[in-house]
């Protein structure tokens, strides 16, 4: 399970508070794989928090730890120059050393964009967010090293893992960072292992900015993904690493929550509750079988 921003976050750890996680660990065929990645800090604090009381009712248990694993990465940047710097000047190697067929690398922040506090989040804005999603791959290395941990587990099972991605449309990392990030996973788990994500779309609850443009723009990001007409033509113009990563996406609308409590925060909380729940339903299905049904 992989949960990408805020919402991927917090649905990351509504996972470890449920009851059914921790009989789901007391099996001796479970093995656990959980990668939760943000900009901004409380999300990511809170989740470690509950890991830890996790890993505490395990001990107790006595459930073998390597039953689990969560890696929980703040991600942001050394400074602003710097960030600026590697997108106008580096970039552009790195993406074409991994076979894109960029002819001219024309970046797309310009240095005079005014960068929000980053322990609150990327702002909304998701070409901020891959921007750092991008520096913290390629020269840092810390998000390539996260991908790799999580391999690791992931494939230490007995059976084929599945791997769910999940992100708000209506933000600026989880959205920002999606294609980016589910491209390296798709390049390090293989072709064997089947990458199904869940969106949560917003809701007429939700701030402007949330429901605006940025939402649009990553729904029409998308499409370039999983249209096949529309995916096989940028892999022709552009290289094979903008291929479709992903074996399924569903979206979540969060209205019917919303409808239901009225509250746009309490709305998320049971938006949380109800993906974990989905999650159980999904480990009872064969997921081809599912799938080839739709």
């Amino acid at each position: 399970l992989i949960g990408l921003g805020s919402a991927g976050t917090n649905i990351v750890e509504a996972f470890l508070k449920t009851k059914k996680t921790k009989d789901l660990i007391s099996s001796d065929l479970t093995r656990l794989s959980l990668l939760a990645i943000d900009i901004a800090d409380p999300e990511i604090r809170s989740l470690n928090e509950t890991h830890e009381q996790f890993l505490k009712s395990m001990i107790k248990a006595g459930v073998p730890k390597e039953r689990m694993r969560l890696i929980a990465e703040s991600v942001k940047f050394p400074t602003a120059e710097a960030m600026f710097d590697f997108i106008n000047q580096k970039y552009g190697e790195y993406v074409v050393s991994e076979g894109s067929k960029l002819e001219k690398y024309i970046p797309w922040l310009q240095s005079t964009m005014a960068v929000p506090p980053m322990a609150g989040g990327a702002g909304r804005r998701r070409a901020l967010a891959k921007a750092i999603y991008a520096l913290n791959y390629y020269q840092l290395g810390i998000i390539r090293n996260c991908i790799n941990s999580f391999k690791e587990q992931a494939l230490s099972s007995i059976v084929t893992p599945t791997v769910v991605l999940i992100y708000g449309l209506g933000g600026g990392t989880g959205s920002g960072v999606f294609f980016d990030f589910a491209r390296h996973l798709r390049k390090v788990l293989g072709s064997g292992v089947p990458i199904i994500a869940f969106v949560i779309t917003p809701c007429g609850g939700d701030d402007p900015p949330a429901k605006g443009c940025s939402a649009f723009v990553a729904m029409n990001e998308l499409s370039l993904l999983l249209n096949k007409d529309q995916n096989e033509y940028v892999c022709k113009v552009y290289g094979d690493i903008y291929r479709n990563p992903l074996n399924a996406l569903v979206y979540l609308p969060l209205l019917p929550a919303f409808s239901k409590v009225g509250n746009i925060v309490s709305a998320r909380k049971e938006m949380d509750d109800m993906v974990v729940d989905l999650l159980y339903v999904l480990m009872d299905f064969d997921l081809a079988d599912l799938l080839g049904g739709i």
